[in-house]
């Protein structure tokens, strides 16, 4: 008897509880919304714009609103990301019945006009409908175009691609606020090459072409090598000559007496330098001078193979044809 009252009063406070809940839930959404927007305003400040834009669009996503737009756009501005910006500010102020954009109206028009600076309108058409704009490496859309889209000025490069085709690019110079209308023709894919005929494959198959001679390039190359041989044996003989009298002119002042018998000490306390730098030099000049013997060896060594291999007979070819009415062979050996 008292089960549908009791159930009318549970639906009742039910339906009396949930507006509450929900209000509680929309307050702290708007709490948290308002400390991200305060830590992306704080970011800002302190120069550090990509983690304010990452703040704003946290606060969006929890909660949009008008405010949260403007303050990504105007983190995109800061990062130089004109494109997005101009979107966002434009996106922001067409809501003039907020509160908080009807404040800041004039600080984001002023935004406005600063982003258009670095803006321009391309307008591109193709021979090929539905081929793809690339604008800066980025798709910009499709062909034709609805409207000409916004670009940066500067260097820009725009390619327009269609499957089947070639693609066409171009590098634009831009300049603010310029509208440029730019005009594409694009060439098909040549198609493959085709098969070589049957008439071409009936003759069998192409002979190898000839093997090339190589003796003459061996032959140049050791003469090459031989010459390069001989004359580093020359530099290495200049060199021991060098060392050689560098080595007698330090044997003089060693022996010098009038240099080395000033004061109480002996010639080697007073000219052992001399003497180490002769000994020195000595060395050197029998090294080089060995070097340069073991390259002349080499380089004759060299001279003599390449004579040699020069002088061998031609090897033996036979070779046969037909002669008027008969054939014959002749041959060298």
């Amino acid at each position: 008897m008292f089960v549908r009252p009791v159930a009318a009063l549970v639906v009742l406070l039910a339906l009396v509880h949930l507006p509450g809940r929900a209000n509680a839930q929309n307050a702290q959404e708007a709490r948290d919304d308002d400390r991200l927007i305060a830590s992306g305003i704080a970011l800002r400040k302190e120069g550090r714009d990509a983690e304010a834009l990452e703040a704003f669009e946290r606060a969006q996503a929890l909660r949009p609103s008008p405010r949260a737009v403007a303050q990504i756009a105007l983190a995109q501005q800061a990062l130089s990301r004109w494109r997005e910006a101009e979107r966002g500010l434009l996106d922001a102020l067409s809501r003039a019945d907020d509160p908080w954009i009807a404040r800041h109206s004039v600080y984001l028009n002023a935004s406005v006009a600063a982003v258009q600076t670095h803006l321009a309108w391309l307008s591109v058409d193709a021979n090929v409908e539905g081929a793809e704009l690339w604008v800066g490496g980025e798709l910009a859309g499709r062909l034709p175009l609805a409207a000409p889209v916004r670009v940066t000025i500067g260097a820009q490069q725009v390619e327009v691609r269609a499957p089947g085709y070639v693609a066409s690019t171009r590098t634009l110079s831009i300049e603010a606020a310029a509208k440029i209308n730019e005009s594409f023709a694009l060439a098909e894919v040549p198609p493959p090459p085709e098969p070589s005929s049957p008439a071409l494959l009936e003759r069998g198959p192409a002979l190898p072409a000839p093997a090339r001679d190589t003796t003459e390039h061996a032959q140049s190359g050791k003469r090459t090598a031989a010459w390069v041989v001989l004359a580093g044996a020359a530099v290495l003989l200049g060199g021991g000559i060098t060392m050689q009298a560098l080595r007698e002119h330090e044997v003089g002042l060693y022996n010098n007496d009038s240099l080395c018998f000033q004061g109480p000490g002996s010639r080697d306390d007073v000219c052992g330098s001399h003497r180490d730098a002769a000994n020195n030099y000595t060395i050197a000049a029998i090294v080089l001078y060995a070097g340069s013997a073991g390259a002349g060896l080499a380089s004759g060594y060299l001279f003599l193979r390449r004579t040699s291999s020069s002088s061998r007979p031609a090897a033996a070819r036979v070779t046969c044809g037909f002669a008027g009415l008969g054939a014959g062979c002749g041959g060298v050996f």
